[in-house]
């Protein structure tokens, strides 16, 4: 991959040798230098060039000055620099030559609206988390008063409608369901409602990524698909009581595992409207409580599994959500089994054998 460099002067001398400068300083850079290693030196470079230009008392020296001694900074991966450069890159020029005087809390307030509404929520907090950084070295180094963002809140996540992969409830409630409630949704769901219902109390997956699931996602008593969220490989097994329902799922010529009464694969839509009339008419004939979502049937298999002595980290395992070190605890991939298989005990025990009216 080749890597664009500015700033810098590159020429023949008098004797026909390569000669190559900083621009800004003047300063001779090796010839030797390539690519990442030469961005590197000219960014370097120019960090000096602007640590002499900055003007005191300025938040441009706070920062030149936290990149320089902050262990903060120096603990940061590159991936994670990037964005604070980001950050000082949207501040601009004329932000950076602000005095740390003269910056308060409803000035960053402000800005944080800002980067919000020009980029998203994240870049938001993106911009929040580095100005608290920043300003706590200013504050440690005696260089700030106070750390002004402190102050300042996080830009919320905005609520969709509706979506797929989380849930039909606007108001993301989400509670668990309790026994008697997957007693009776489990006996007497209709079908093409049960197989996906079935699968979220079971093992917990999201909505979007069970209408998704292809025929070939069950196979050896196992249930293996990839995770939409997060893109991690999801392997479970098939309790007892799931595997009775996924026998009665009828025949269909769709790809998908699961279809509606029609026999076409699911839309997101389709089945939050079919879904949505079946859950209200059981509600107001007292079958369930008000609340009932799909997604709460995720919640439900974690506090199943929380109530029966769980650690978080497993829990994790099994809905999916396994950390980078969880490899590392559970170093085979038979260990890794072994503990699904007593999960997805604790959830079969929770959802005991119920015998469908249908």
């Amino acid at each position: 991959m080749r890597i664009r460099v500015t700033g810098i002067q590159q020429f023949k001398d008098r004797h026909n040798k390569w000669r190559r400068y900083h621009r800004k300083s003047r300063t001779p850079i090796s010839m030797s230098l390539k690519g990442a290693a030469l961005a590197a030196e000219v960014a370097r470079l120019d960090e000096m060039v602007r640590a002499k230009e900055a003007k005191p008392g300025t938040l441009r020296l706070l920062v030149i000055d936290y990149k320089a001694k902050s262990d903060h900074w120096a603990g940061l991966r590159a991936r994670t620099r990037k964005d604070y450069e980001r950050v000082f890159a949207w501040i601009g020029d004329e932000g950076l030559d602000t005095p740390i005087i003269d910056i308060t809390a409803p000035d960053i307030s402000e800005l944080r609206d800002k980067a919000k509404t020009q980029h998203e929520y994240k870049f938001a907090n993106q911009f929040l988390t580095t100005m608290k950084m920043v300003l706590q070295h200013g504050v440690e180094k005696g260089l700030a008063a106070s750390n002004e963002a402190a102050k300042v809140g996080r830009a919320q996540k905005p609520k969709a409608a509706f979506d797929a992969d989380t849930d039909d409830d606007a108001d993301g409630a989400n509670r668990p369901w309790d026994k008697e409630e997957r007693d009776f949704v489990l006996a007497n769901a209709p079908i093409h409602l049960l197989g996906p219902l079935a699968i979220g109390l079971y093992i917990g997956a999201r909505q979007g990524d069970i209408l998704r699931m292809s025929k070939k996602a069950v196979a050896g008593g196992w249930i293996r698909f990839t995770a939409s969220k997060n893109r991690k490989r999801i392997e479970a097994p098939i309790a007892e009581g799931l595997s009775a329902i996924l026998a009665r799922l009828p025949e269909s010529e769709a790809t998908t595992l699961l279809v509606n009464s029609k026999g076409k694969p699911w839309t997101s839509d389709g089945f939050r409207t079919s879904w949505g009339k079946w859950r209200n008419e059981m509600e107001r004939l007292g079958h369930i409580k008000p609340g009932l979502t799909f997604h709460g049937t995720r919640h439900t298999v974690a506090t199943v599994l929380a109530e029966d002595g769980w650690e978080d980290r497993d829990i994790g395992l099994h809905l999916g959500q396994d950390s980078a070190a969880m490899p590392k605890h559970y170093s085979r991939r038979a260990k890794h089994e072994e503990r699904k298989l007593a999960l997805s005990k604790s959830v079969q025990k929770a959802n005991k054998s119920v015998k469908p009216s249908v």
